[in-house]
């Protein structure tokens, strides 16, 4: 999607898995359909640029599109020898649940074309299955559950981030316009110094803008610790299909926290492998983006030297526990070379010793001399 006021790329999206042979604009709006020879019609919309249905009815590829004057009617033709006529309804078309119904059924075509793994000629061995990206298994109420509460906490942060921005954006706007009448206050005379004084006292002070007030909902965290405590609220087991179940757009948000995730000592493994999987999951459009590209390979740098850290932490333990065991040894080979007097051990009637021998079992007891 290009922009004709600079010529700039706004938007580079991975549209179809065939090549697109047509798009078309609504009228007025900037709303745009596309086919492609994956037998597919897409409807997408260019502001947030997603993907807002698929239509679904042709059986070969689709060659062309025309919309209508009033944008409410669409032409298709198609190598099958049809052209189908759509024709907007009334019915509300929310974007998560098309994008799980396209989900399901990409699902459900991969079991059907799935069997036992293929053997090669004369082998009689199986193939190993090639790895791909991971799948919705389940797709629960749970998952979906946890995928919308991932997404509230999302949006949440984001109110959060935007107001501690603008706070700080004032504030450094304010210590600009400080010193800015300090060095014009060198060079005025003393009526202009009295009428900019009367202009400053007017004006607030860095000092005088008051902090955004505490979210509640946060609980005391930071917006990525609160996004961190939700995701670790959703079960190992329903975790990955509530990843799956996010849109891309709060994948992407998503993956930037995991780096706020590592750079708070949050939990190195859980942000990693969050990062990990939707990068698998999402590999195609990530590599359309050069921003996402940017920003796992600072998990990685970061991730990396976490890992640096932790070795070196491990290692310093081990080093430490082996020295106490030598010594441990060295004082135990000591004691019975018979380098260390035999301990002893006073009864209660206080007149006689428990001689300890060198195997560490009682001697006997020994009556002790008196002393005149």
């Amino acid at each position: 999607i290009w922009g004709l006021d600079f010529g700039d790329c706004h938007k580079s999206l991975f549209a179809h898995e065939g090549s697109i042979m047509a798009i078309r604009f609504c009228p007025g709006t900037h709303y745009c359909f596309t086919c492609a020879k994956d037998k597919r019609i897409k409807f997408w919309d260019c502001d947030k640029f997603e993907q807002v249905m698929t239509l679904s009815a042709h059986h070969a590829e689709v060659c062309s599109l025309a919309v209508g004057s009033q944008g409410n009617l669409l032409l298709s033709c198609s190598n099958d020898r049809s052209i189908r006529v759509w024709e907007q309804t009334d019915e509300m078309v929310f974007v998560h649940l098309e994008k799980r119904r396209e989900l399901e059924e990409e699902l459900d075509k991969e079991e059907l074309q799935a069997g036992a793994p293929s053997a090669i000629k004369g082998s009689g061995l199986p193939s190993a299955p090639l790895e791909s990206a991971p799948v919705a298994t389940g797709g629960s109420n749970q998952s979906l559950v946890g995928a919308e509460r991932l997404m509230e906490a999302m949006e949440v942060a984001k109110v959060e981030l935007e107001r501690w921005e603008e706070y700080h954006k004032a504030v450094a706007k304010a210590k600009a316009r400080e010193a800015n009448l300090e060095e014009d206050s060198k060079e005025v005379s003393g009526l202009q110094m009295l009428i900019e004084g009367k202009r400053d006292s007017e004006r607030v002070k860095a000092d005088d803008i008051p902090e955004p007030e505490t979210n509640t909902v946060l609980g005391g965290l930071s917006p990525a610790g609160y996004i961190f405590r939700e995701l670790k609220e959703i079960s190992a087991s329903e975790r990955s299909d509530a990843l799956l179940n996010l849109p891309f757009k709060y994948a992407q948000t998503l993956i930037g926290f995991c780096k706020e995730f590592l750079e708070e000592r949050l939990n190195t493994e859980s942000a990693v492998q969050t990062a990990y999987f939707l990068a698998a999951a999402h590999r195609e459009q990530i590599l359309q983006s050069s921003d996402l590209l940017e920003k796992l390979q600072s998990i990685r740098r970061v991730a990396r030297k976490h890992l640096r850290e932790q070795r070196d932490v491990i290692g310093e333990n081990s080093a430490g526990l082996r020295l106490l065991l030598k010594a441990n040894e060295s004082k135990k080979a000591s004691y019975m070379r018979g380098d260390l007097a035999a301990p002893e051990a006073r009864d209660n009637s206080g007149d006689s010793l428990f001689v300890i021998d060198r195997a560490g079992q009682t001697a006997g007891k020994v009556k002790r001399r008196k002393m005149n």
